[in-house]
């Protein structure tokens, strides 16, 4: 995947080997080194196979390769949490501005919900732009998945097809025919067709988006002081709170 990467954006292997490879992932419950022991359990895993060759489809010698550093444990600070990387990419870069902002990030298992103050000073300041999280970022369990599910209930309620074959390739192009409903706003297949307001209207995308709006309700809460504190500036106060929608799922009408 990283090399993939590095291939889009024409970056040599030289130059890969001298970069420092950052991950962003999701919001997990708990601590990170929780998430980061269950990781290091799967390398583990890896590594313990390699040496007793049960992958088959896969040299013996890559595997070593990959997990020749074992299970160690990874320092926070070089955590990048999803919310921090969607505020990077996609906040505007408006000049001598101070802005209060909420990402959601809809990714596949969870919903990420992070708050930041950015300050972006005119070129003349000598200052640099600054992205400041405040409190820390939350995440729900109802995301991509959950629309794939609605779509999937859709399409059995509807359609009268029963070859598990053709529902077989309907479950392993679930993703690309949600991004297809997205676009365009419908969707056929299995001889019927499925609008936009069809998922958006179901029970469970309106639960889901009642529990991203909780979450981003408390977060808000949570940092009230500092939010105030904006508010109530002398000069430059912040009025609003810029929402950024990011990820697969964020073309519903939350």
């Amino acid at each position: 995947a990283i090399h993939a990467c590095a291939d889009a954006d024409g970056i040599g292997y030289d130059t890969l080997r001298k970069l420092d490879v950052r991950v962003a992932h999701p919001v997990w419950e708990g601590s990170q080194r929780e998430a980061n022991a269950v990781l290091g359990a799967i390398v583990a895993k890896a590594k313990l196979l390699a040496m007793q060759r049960d992958w088959s489809s896969v040299p013996v010698s890559a595997l070593r390769d990959w997990a020749a550093e074992g299970a160690m444990e990874r320092c926070s600070a070089i955590d990048v949490i999803e919310p921090i990387a969607a505020a990077v990419e996609l906040l505007p870069n408006e000049e001598n501005l101070i802005r209060l902002c909420a990402i959601v990030d809809v990714g596949a298992g969870t919903t990420d919900v992070g708050l930041f103050r950015s300050l972006v000073p005119d070129p003349d300041s000598g200052k640099r732009c600054r992205l400041i999280p405040l409190g820390t970022a939350r995440s729900v369990f109802k995301a991509g998945n959950e629309v794939d599910s609605i779509v999937l209930e859709q399409l059995a309620s509807r359609s009268h097809v029963k070859d598990q074959v053709q529902w077989t390739d309907v479950r392993g192009r679930i993703r690309r025919i949600k991004e297809t409903l997205f676009e365009r706003g419908y969707v056929r297949e299995l001889g019927v067709e499925i609008q936009i307001e069809d998922v958006e209207g179901h029970p469970s995308a309106k639960a889901m988006a009642s529990a991203v709006r909780a979450e981003l309700s408390a977060a808000v809460a949570a940092c009230q002081s500092d939010i105030q504190l904006l508010m109530n500036r002398s000069s430059g106060a912040v009025q609003q709170l810029d929402l950024v929608l990011a990820g697969g799922g964020a073309q519903m009408g939350f």
